[in-house]
């Protein structure tokens, strides 16, 4: 069974840069295969942060959120981080 990724707050929650601002979806089937690092930066990316903005968020080195997001990327069938946060806010990986 895929794993799901629940979005309980809306995106206005998160203090992303800039007054760019998204509402999540409800819930997002994630591939079976992605890892904990891939779940974290996800709501992150959808809120069109930068890797270094994501990993000073989640103290994290920057290559690591590089690596997660190229992950992301090859995981969900998307060539680009806005097509994947497109694909992502439009719930076409929903139920």
């Amino acid at each position: 069974m895929p794993a799901t990724l629940d979005f309980p707050v809306s995106f206005q929650d998160l203090p992303p840069p800039g007054d760019s601002r998204a509402d999540a979806p409800a819930a997002c089937h994630l591939p079976a295969d992605l890892t904990h690092g891939e779940e974290r930066v996800l709501p992150f990316l959808c809120a069109g942060w930068s890797d270094s903005e994501i990993a000073l968020e989640l103290e994290l080195p920057e290559g690591c959120v590089r690596a997660d997001i190229l992950g992301c990327l090859q995981k969900f069938g998307a060539n680009s981080r806005g097509l994947l946060a497109a694909r992502l806010l439009r719930g076409e990986f929903g139920p």
